[in-house]
């Protein structure tokens, strides 16, 4: 039950030093033929400004080689310091973002299990920390996240 210090913002958290899990998709949720993101809301974290995350986005999808998946997490403005990783079976997507954008993942198969790994240190705007999703390719055929996937985190 460790407290650690935030020496960019003056204060102290606790941290019960374990990620929580509690974060689950219930059902699956489908984004068909489009390239436009979609929010998972069952992802959503509220942050309060000065406050730090570390998340991993455990993700289960369907989709055919075409689609493929691009992901996006989005937190409130000017943070402090922005890291997000899209991994499948320990490949890259992309490199790892410094600010927000699109994490693509580019792939010869179908169906996957994919990790969104990413560090939060907000800065001094509240708000939410919102995962969305679309295909990489518009033309694709869909790409659905299944249920059971979830998100681990902790507040440190």
């Amino acid at each position: 039950m460790p407290f650690l210090s935030n020496t960019a913002a003056g204060t102290v958290n606790y941290t019960s030093g374990q990620l929580s899990s509690q974060l689950i998709l219930p059902n699956d949720t489908a984004n068909n033929n489009s390239a436009t993101l979609v929010t998972v809301p069952e992802f959503t974290i509220p942050v309060a400004k000065y406050e730090r995350y570390i998340i991993k986005y455990n993700i289960f999808t369907t989709h055919n080689a075409t689609a493929d998946i691009k992901v996006k997490v989005d937190v409130p403005a000017s943070p402090t310091i922005y890291r997000a990783q899209l991994v499948s079976g320990g490949d890259e997507g992309t490199t790892t973002l410094t600010a927000e954008g699109d994490l693509e993942l580019t792939t010869d198969t179908a169906n996957d299990i994919v990790e969104v790994k990413f560090l939060l240190q907000n800065g001094a705007n509240a708000g939410d920390i919102v995962f969305s999703f679309a295909e990489r390719d518009a033309s694709g055929g869909g790409v659905i996240l299944l249920g059971g996937s979830f998100a681990e985190y902790m507040r440190f």
